[in-house]
C-alpha cells in the first residue's frame, strides 16, 4: 500500500499469474471509467468479502430485536467478525492467498470457516427469532392494502418498514431463499451501522483535536436548537450545513474504504490510454482524497473549509470520492451524512470533547475499512451551558 502511495500514477501491477491491475487516479479518466457500462463489475479480490461483514450497533429498524453487542452481548459474534476481518485484509493483501487451493490449506482458512460459523449462527437466531413472530396471513392482508391505496392515490397508515420483515414477506413468496434473507441482512447490517459509526466516532475525534472547530459547530447547534423543544429530525439536522463541511473533510482524510476495484468487461478508453478487457481498476481513494495538487501543501491536515461552496466550485467532483463515483457509487450515502450529523450533534449538544492524542500520532490500519487502531482516544465533559445564552 505504501508503494503504490509513492508511485506516479496511472500505473500497472501485475498480481501473480492471475490479473493485471491498472491504477487510475485522474479525475477526467475517473469519470469516464465509473460510468462506462463496461466498468461496472468488481475484481475477483471482492469474493474474499463475500461473507464478511461487521455490526458495532444494529438499528432497531432493520431487525427489531435487541442484538446490541456494546452492552455486552453477543461477544461471540464480534470477535468472529473481527477474525473474519482480518483473514479478509491478509488475503487481499498477500497476494498467494489469492490463490483459492493454497488459501485452503493455510490456518486463515480454517479462522474464517470458524468464525463465518459464528457469524451464520448469530443471523439465524435473529432470523428465527422474527420468523417465530411473523405472521403471514396479517403481512399478506397489509400488503394488499398498501398495493390497493397506492392504486387509488390514497394514504395508508403503514407500520414501519423492517428490513427483516420486508426479506420475510419475498421469503414466503419464494422470490429469495433463507440463505439470501440471512446474506442480505448481513449486508445491511453492517452498511447501515458500522460505517457510520466509524464516521461518526472518525468526525468526533477531529472535533477533540480542534476545539476552535468544536465551539464554532456548537455556536451552529444553538442557532438551530434554540430550545430544548426542537427535536432533532431531518429538517434540523440538514440544517447544520458547518457539521455537514467537518463530516466530509472527515471523510475525505479517512475515507470508510481507501480502495475500491472495477474489473473491465471491454475495452474502454481512457484519455490517453486504453484498458484491455479482462484487466482490473484500482481506485486509490484515500490518495485522491489527499492529493496536494488538489488540496494544496496541507492536504493532509483536517481544514473544514475544504468544502465551502466556492472551494466545492473549483475542483472536478471525482477529486473527492468518499462514496464511489458513477452509477455504482455508495446507495447509503445520504443516510451516511444525515445519521453520523445526527449522532455528532446529539453528542456535542451534551458533552464537550477533549483528547491527549496529537493529529500526526493518528495510526490506521486497512482491515475491510479503514479503521484508526489508538485506544482511548476521547475524553467527554459533561456540556452544562448549551442552553444558556
Amino acid at each position: 500500500m505504501k508503494l503504490l502511495e509513492e508511485t506516479q500514477l496511472p500505473a500497472t501491477v501485475y498480481v501473480g499469474p492471475l490479473k493485471m491491475i491498472v491504477f487510475v487516479e485522474d479525475p477526467e479518466d475517473l469519470e469516464i471509467l465509473l460510468s462506462d457500462p463496461n466498468a461496472m463489475s468488481k475484481p475477483y479480490m471482492y469474493k474474499f468479502f463475500k461473507n464478511d461483514r461487521g455490526l458495532v450497533a444494529a438499528p432497531a429498524t432493520l431487525t427489531d430485536v435487541d442484538i446490541d453487542v456494546q452492552e455486552g452481548k453477543n461477544q461471540d459474534y464480534l470477535n468472529a467478525v473481527k477474525a473474519a476481518s482480518l483473514v479478509v485484509a491478509t488475503r487481499v493483501a498477500k497476494t498467494i492467498y489469492h490463490i483459492d487451493w493454497i488459501f485452503g490449506l493455510s490456518k486463515m482458512y480454517k479462522i474464517q470457516m470458524q468464525s463465518m460459523g459464528v457469524i451464520h449462527n448469530f443471523f439465524d437466531r435473529i432470523i428465527k427469532m422474527k420468523w417465530d413472530s411473523f405472521d403471514v396471513v396479517a403481512d399478506a392482508e397489509q400488503e394488499k392494502r398498501e398495493e390497493l391505496a397506492l392504486l387509488n392515490n390514497e394514504e395508508i397508515e403503514q407500520k414501519p418498514k423492517i428490513v427483516i420483515n420486508q426479506l420475510l414477506r419475498y421469503w414466503v413468496k419464494g422470490h429469495i431463499d433463507f440463505t439470501d434473507v440471512r446474506g442480505e441482512l448481513d449486508v445491511m447490517l453492517y452498511s447501515a451501522s458500522d460505517t457510520t459509526t466509524n464516521l461518526a466516532s472518525y468526525t468526533l475525534l477531529m472535533l477533540a483535536m480542534h476545539p476552535d472547530i468544536q465551539e464554532k459547530a456548537v455556536r451552529e447547534l444553538k442557532q438551530v436548537f434554540t430550545s430544548e423543544d426542537v427535536s432533532i429530525d431531518y429538517d434540523s439536522i440538514k440544517q447544520l450545513q458547518y457539521l455537514d463541511m467537518i463530516i466530509k473533510e472527515t471523510l475525505r482524510l479517512f475515507p470508510v474504504v481507501p480502495y475500491i476495484g472495477r474489473e473491465v468487461t471491454a475495452d474502454v478508453k481512457l484519455k490517453n490510454f486504453t484498458i484491455p478487457a479482462g484487466c482490473a481498476v484500482g481506485i486509490p481513494i484515500m490518495r485522491i482524497n489527499r492529493n496536494p495538487k488538489t488540496w494544496g501543501s496541507n492536504a493532509n491536515l483536517f481544514n473544514p473549509d475544504n468544502f465551502l461552496p466556492e472551494n466545492v466550485a473549483k475542483r472536478h467532483p471525482l477529486q473527492y470520492l468518499p462514496f464511489s463515483g458513477g452509477p455504482r457509487n455508495c446507495i447509503g450515502m445520504t443516510y451516511g451524512l444525515i445519521a453520523a450529523r445526527t449522532i455528532v450533534a446529539g453528542i456535542l449538544m451534551n458533552f464537550r470533547l477533549t483528547t491527549s492524542l496529537k493529529f500526526q500520532d493518528i495510526r490506521m490500519v486497512f482491515n475491510i475499512t479503514l479503521r484508526i487502531i489508538n485506544e482511548n482516544m476521547l475524553q467527554l465533559e459533561r456540556r452544562q451551558d448549551f442552553w444558556s445564552r
